[in-house]
């Protein structure tokens, strides 16, 4: 199953979704000094993860194993575009928590 996340123009977002009888809530901050998005993972309320710059084509949640699947940001037409606030306002980058 695969949730895309859309993002607006804001600089501050959060999503959240119910995975059996855990919440995940993956929020994303703009920073401007680098012109990128980072975000915080928090499992059950619990922060387990903060301030991780959100890169292109990388399951960004694979190294630490929470086992609350895939978090992958992507060029969908493969020109290899970044993660900015207005690749993401458009659409022209997108992001998708995938998980079975």
């Amino acid at each position: 199953m695969m949730n895309r996340l859309i993002f607006t123009s804001e600089p501050g977002q959060r999503y959240s979704f119910a995975m059996g009888d855990r919440k995940v809530t993956i929020s994303f901050r703009y920073n401007l000094a680098i012109n990128r998005f980072t975000f915080s993972l928090s499992i059950d309320e619990a922060e387990v993860l903060s301030g991780r710059r959100l890169v292109t084509n990388v399951d960004l949640l694979k190294p630490f194993a929470f086992g609350v699947g895939a978090l992958i940001a992507y060029d969908p037409d493969g020109r290899g575009r970044e993660a900015t606030l207005e690749n993401l306002a458009r659409g022209d980058v997108r992001v998708a928590h995938v998980f079975p």
